[in-house]
Formats: structure tokens, sequence, C-alpha cells
């Protein structure tokens, strides 16, 4: 940090009076970058301020040397017997000055091929899905011995999307590592307790199918699944810096992409090597194989569908089948789909969808509902047509012996009664009865081309007759051959 830098932040904390989080926030860097500033280079005077401490430091200098590994009880005990009446958090931070302080070191951990896989989730931020948005998470499986790596953009961390991304690394890895090491993650572990680990069931299944090893960092000790922490950040300062993702179907597709042709390929900066080339000639053949199918990780759910035909699941709605309405059913969600089984048999499937508040439905679950519907529209139309005269009846019987379609004739019929009237329509049918004629159009022909069924037109006589007394004045024509000759 520059000198100008760090005059500003002692300006806004010792001038202005601003926090520490304040001045973090404000400047973007860290609050224990601010303190190292005003540690480092505080101008105010420091008044040094006597301590019940001060006459038995020397005393506790010399037990240190005599053993460092006293305690910070046993050097109280002792420095009491000389008169100490102070409390203990005082001895505790000058003990803290004396002692050596013990910095944290590990040698890396190098491991055979296809011995070893880390996995982590990560937030990205948000991504549309559809109308809305959701929050977007990254998975990443790597190869501790190759460096070769898989992962794969979601809007969910839950335990069928967790166990589905394995099956997907999988997979793509064509095989299956024999230990995997994982954060302290709720899927993974539900309790810890020092080494007393109480692994989620579901996860220990799953492990047991793909005959695979769980294992678990310690507490705060993200040196021990460091492999993966960098893959992440390789990922969100490469792969995630692009802006031209439309929606999570679009960053999905590209993350494939990406991955094959890009991630893989490069030249790890640490092994110096590229990932795919030593998966390929050294580790594939390691991994353990896959099984001949994958791992069904969908936990059945009981749901019952409205008198609608929907069920809720996700914050959508989706169909099923009429004859199922209000009965029991088992729905099972994987990744990109949905399947609802009634007593074992599969009665229906959907694409699983991520967007929020929508109503997903099968026409086909709607053919018998939709056929009543129709059955009764058609006959609505029957008994209306039939109706309209002791001869329509006859009528219609002809045309279900004579056409294929009658509903359509029937259509077309009741539609020349709206331009035609009742009382016509009903008189060509007489005719078009007698003459054989059982067609819409030649009832048509019979309402325009027979003079018998025409509309006689009277004149309209005003109830006032004196309306039809009144005189009209000349117009003088003249005046528009005046205008004409203007123009000209």
């Amino acid at each position: 940090m520059d000198k100008d830098k760090q005059g500003y932040i002692r300006y806004m904390h010792n001038t202005l009076g601003k926090s520490i989080s304040a001045i973090a926030r404000e400047l973007g860097i860290a609050r224990q970058t601010v303190r190292r500033a005003l540690k480092d280079h505080d101008t105010r005077a420091k008044v040094k301020r006597s301590s019940k401490l001060d006459p038995y430091k020397e005393e506790i200098k010399r037990l240190l040397e005599a053993n460092p590994n006293l305690t910070n009880v046993l050097i109280l005990e002792k420095i009491r017997k000389l008169g100490y009446k102070g409390g203990k958090s005082i001895l505790g931070d000058y003990l803290r000055q004396l002692r050596p302080k013990v910095k944290n070191s590990y040698w890396p951990i190098e491991t055979m091929p296809g011995e070893q896989a880390q996995v982590d989730w990560a937030y990205a931020g948000e991504i549309a899905v559809g109308e809305h948005k959701r929050k977007l998470y990254l998975f990443c499986m790597i190869l501790s011995y190759s460096r070769h790596f898989y992962f794969e953009p979601t809007v969910s961390m839950k335990q069928d999307i967790f166990l589905a991304c394995h099956i997907n690394a999988f997979r793509f890895f064509g095989g299956v590592p024999q230990n995997i090491v994982y954060d302290n993650l709720k899927s993974v572990v539900l309790s810890r307790l020092g080494k007393d680990i109480r692994f989620n069931p579901s996860m220990l299944d799953f492990a047991a199918y793909y005959g695979f090893k769980l294992k678990v960092c310690n507490p705060r000790a993200p040196q021990e699944k460091g492999k993966v922490e960098r893959a992440i950040a390789y990922i969100n300062n490469n792969f995630m810096q692009r802006e031209d993702y439309h929606d999570f179907k679009h960053i999905r597709s590209e993350a494939l992409l990406w991955l094959k042709n890009t991630a893989c390929k490069r030249k790890h900066a640490s092994t110096g090597k590229i990932p795919i080339e030593v998966f390929d000639k050294e580790e594939k053949r390691f991994l353990l194989p896959l099984p001949q199918k994958p791992y069904d990780y969908a936990q059945p759910t009981v749901i019952h569908p409205q008198k609608d035909g929907l069920f809720r699941f996700d914050a959508n709605r989706y169909s099923v089948p009429e004859d199922f309405i209000h009965q029991p059913l088992t729905l099972k969600a994987y990744q990109d789909e949905l399947k609802v089984y009634y007593k074992d048999q599969l009665i229906c499937q959907h694409n699983r969808c991520y967007d929020k508040y929508q109503i997903i439905k099968d026409l086909n679950h709607y053919q018998k509902r939709l056929s009543r519907i129709k059955r009764y529209k058609h006959q609505t139309l029957l008994s209306h047509f039939a109706n309209l005269c002791p001869e329509a009846e006859a009528y219609l019987s002809g045309l279900h012996q004579r056409q294929v379609q009658v509903i359509y004739h029937v259509k077309q019929i009741l539609n020349l009664e709206v331009i035609f009237g009742k009382t016509a329509l009903c008189s060509a049918l007489i005719k078009a009865l007698k003459a054989g004629a059982f067609h819409w159009e030649s009832v048509k022909n019979i309402l325009l081309y027979d003079d018998s069924l025409r509309p006689k037109l009277s004149l309209v006589q005003p109830r006032n007759k004196d309306l039809m007394e009144f005189d009209v004045e000349p117009v003088d024509l003249g005046q528009y051959e005046r205008l004409l000759k203007q123009e000209e």
C-alpha cells in the first residue's frame, strides 16, 4: 500500500471519525488492511500506562527461559505467590507477546492416478431462468493427479442436484475415483464432533453404489482441498467473466463447450502439463468402472393432484392424467425430468422447469375431458337443429345416412339461420328433404335462388304524413360551372 493511501486512511479514521468497517467498504479493501495501516503509522502519541504486571515481568521471562512449555495457569500461580493481584487476561496478553508465534505449515499431498478427487460448490451470482432470476451455483469435481476437472452450473444445491452432478462428472470422466474429498457440507456431513463424523445416509448409499470412499476435510483447513479451490478460481476468472450469457440453458451449454475445448486443453500452471493428456495416458485406466445403471437418486415424494389435474413442485404446477385426480401419487424428481407413478406404474413424466409460477400441461391428459365437452357441444347442436321444425329431424336422419361429417353440415346450415331467419330456413329444409338434397350447399342454393323464399320489401310509410309535404328549394347548378372555370 502506498503512503498516500495510508495517509488517507488515517485521515478518515482520526479526523473524520469513520470506523474501520466503513473505511474498508468505501475503499474496497479488507478490514485487516485498514487495521494494519492504522497500527503501522499511528501518529497519535501513545501514553504508556503502568500495569500490575510490571513488577513481575522479569520473573515471568525467567520462568519461560527455564521451561518454555510452562502453561499460563502455572505461571499465574507462581507470581501470585510473589504478591501479584492482577487478573489472568493481562497475563495472557503479555505471554502472547513473549511466546514465539507458530505458523501453520503443511506438505503438499501428491496422490496416485485415480486415487482421489475433490468436490466443492461455489456461488456465482444470479442468472435468468424464464421470466425470473435465480441464484447460480457451480459444482466442481477435479481429479487430484491429472488436474482434469468437470464443472456444471446449477440453480440449486439440494441433495438430488448434488448427486446428479456427481453422476454427470463420472460419465464425463468415464469412471469413478477411489476417494472423494469434501468440505463439511450438509449434503455429506450431518454432524461432526472432532473425529466423530455422522455422514448423510443418502450420501453413504450413493458412495457404496459407486464404490468410492468419503473423506472430509478438517474444519478450517481449506488447504486440504486446495486443488478444487484453485479450479473454481480458474473458472470464475475465465469462464464467468464473459457477460453474454442469456439464460440458464445458454450458460449450461456454453459451460460444456468451454470445458471440452478450452479448460481441459490448457497447460496447467502447477504441473506444466495438459490435464486431458495426462488423464488419457496415465489416470483413466485406474478409475473404478461405472455400474450398468446410474444411481436412482430421486427421493420419492407423495403428491395429491387437485381437481384441476395439477400438482405443485418447486414453485410450478404440472398436470397428471384425469383418471388419477385426487389419488395419492408418487413423484420422483430428477435433474431434467419429473416422473409420476401410481402403485409402481409410470403414468406420466414432464421436463423439469426451473422457472417459477409456471403451469406445465400435457394435452393428452385432458383428452377425456375435451371429448366430453366436444360431445356435449355436438349434442347441443343436433338438438337445436332437430327443434327447428318437424321436418328437421327427418332431414338430420338423411344427413347421417348420406354424409360423413354430419356436424360440419349442421353447423353450416345453422349459420344460414342467422342470415335468412328461421322461417326461411325451415322452408328450405322442407324443399331439400322432398328433393333428397342432403347437403348444406343445397339448402343455401334454395335460399338464394328460390323467389318464394326471398323476403318481400315494402316501402316504409311514415306515421306523420306532414313529413311527406315539404318544399325543396331548387339549386343553381351554374355555380359549379363558374367554380370549374375559376380553377382552370
